[in-house]
């Protein structure tokens, strides 16, 4: 008994993780606020539930301060890029839901592929961040593979997409206070998938350093 309640125990294990999910989901809002700043906050907590939360290396704010930091400026730009698309795309759907069917005109039924439009960017989105917290590449070659990612494996994008509209929901309608546990709870599942997805595509270098980061790890018994 004392065994399962000590610090090394399963009971601690699992109490640690879930206030490491708790403290990322914060950080990730409240980073978040300023608007501008969700894409940097999202790189972040990827970043941080890879490093910490998955592999247990390192400290929650500590590793999100530096992955917020280090990412900025490439997470920042490419966030209002994809915010000004959004836009675009959300006036379009105001415009045929609200002017157009309204009146008859069959370009109303445009919403409909508006709204897909904005629900894919989201997907797009979680996968662009993902990506600019696991590898360094220009911003051409992230928006692009990103989306050849997000294409070629529809299965699990389609899946991602519905927790994204789950998560979405139960915020809204069971409870606000889900937003401090949803983001690295859900980005968690996400890791674990995008991580499989990432290293179809990764060079037999990247792969064998990933392995002997991840030995070394288990050899350490994956402690901070």
């Amino acid at each position: 008994m004392g065994g399962f309640f000590s610090y090394e125990g399963k009971f601690s294990q699992v109490m640690n993780k879930i206030v490491d999910i708790v403290v990322t989901s914060f950080l990730w809002v409240v980073f978040c606020i300023p608007i501008f700043t969700i894409g940097a906050s999202t790189t972040a907590l990827f970043t941080v539930i890879r490093q910490v939360i998955r592999q247990e290396k390192g400290y929650v704010f500590r590793n999100f301060w530096n992955a917020f930091k280090s990412n900025f400026k490439q997470a920042t730009g490419i966030w209002l890029l994809l915010f000004a698309i959004y836009v675009v795309l959300y006036l379009d759907r105001y415009l045929m839901l609200n002017y157009f069917l309204p009146q008859g005109s069959p370009i109303g039924a445009l919403h409909i592929f508006f709204t897909f439009l904005m629900v894919y960017e989201t997907i797009w989105a979680v996968y662009i961040f993902a990506y600019i917290s696991r590898f360094e590449l220009d911003w051409k070659h992230i928006l692009k593979n990103a989306a050849i990612l997000s294409v070629t494996n529809l299965p699990w994008s389609a899946l991602m997409t519905g927790m994204v509209i789950l998560a979405g929901i139960l915020i809204r309608y069971v409870s606000p206070a889900l937003i401090f546990v949803f983001p690295a709870g859900f980005g968690w599942i996400f890791s674990i998938i995008l991580e499989r997805i990432f290293r179809k595509y990764m060079t037999p270098e990247d792969l064998k350093k990933l392995e002997e980061e991840e030995a070394a790890l288990k050899e350490n018994g994956g402690r901070r």
